[in-house]
């Protein structure tokens, strides 16, 4: 059973770039609660309780979302950040009933060695989350993969996977996950290097100055974006 977070939120009435540097200047970003055929909802949250909502529950993790004296059950749809410096600037949430599935997609990780790496094969992942129906609560914040049987030259696919009480594989079943590929020749691998080319060194100071030129430009790109997003789903 997914365990529920609880996050406080606050009623926004300002929008636009000014407002929203102002909050993220004291440490909130501004966000919007939208779904369930009802009208969307401007608020803001705390930026470090949803960078940690995100650390360990996942992009899509259901929040109890208190808004005032109201309450809301929340997915976190989407967060949005700065393309330069990675900065959480605007997150989506999305309005959800409890005791109605879901279409979600969850992170896959790789669980013990398969017999073609000890081989000297390689374990590629093919993909890296799969899309699931369940009930928001049983949603997995991830579905271990157990990787151990693939020989080389073979992969594993969705179909392989066992079942999960209360989980629906709504990704085609035959959907290769991993696979493990064949050692690269020695030649293969001395002749890589070989053909690299050789970059021009880059001026520092003048790279430097572009790129923080290119940090506010796309910083006002980014936060108009997340406003325009808003209006789209009212």
């Amino acid at each position: 059973m997914v365990q529920q977070v609880v996050l406080q939120a606050e009623p926004r009435t300002e929008c636009g770039k000014g407002p929203g540097r102002r909050l993220r200047a004291n440490g909130r970003i501004p966000a919007v609660v939208y779904g369930l055929g009802r009208p969307p909802v401007n608020v803001s949250v705390n930026v470090r309780e949803v960078e940690h909502l995100v650390g360990t529950a996942g992009t899509h993790a259901i929040v109890s979302l208190k808004i005032g004296d109201q309450t809301e059950n929340v997915m976190l749809q989407e967060s949005q950040r700065h393309p330069v410096t990675g900065r959480l600037l605007h997150a989506d949430f999305f309005r959800i009933d409890l005791s109605k599935t879901i279409d979600v997609a969850v992170p896959i990780e790789s669980v013990g060695t398969p017999v073609g790496v000890k081989d000297g094969g390689l374990l590629e992942r093919l993909l890296r989350e799969i899309e699931v129906r369940c009930l928001p609560l049983t949603k997995p914040n991830v579905i271990r993969v157990n990787v151990e049987k693939i020989r080389i030259g073979h992969s594993l696919f969705v179909r392989d996977l066992p079942p999960m009480e209360g989980i629906e594989f709504l990704t085609p079943p035959d959907t290769a996950l991993f696979t493990v590929l064949a050692p690269r020749k020695e030649e293969e691998l001395v002749a890589a290097p070989a053909e690299a080319e050789v970059q021009e060194p880059e001026v520092i100071g003048k790279g430097k100055e572009k790129e923080e030129g290119v940090a506010e430009e796309e910083e006002e790109k980014a936060e108009a974006k997340a406003e325009g997003k808003k209006e789209a789903k009212k």
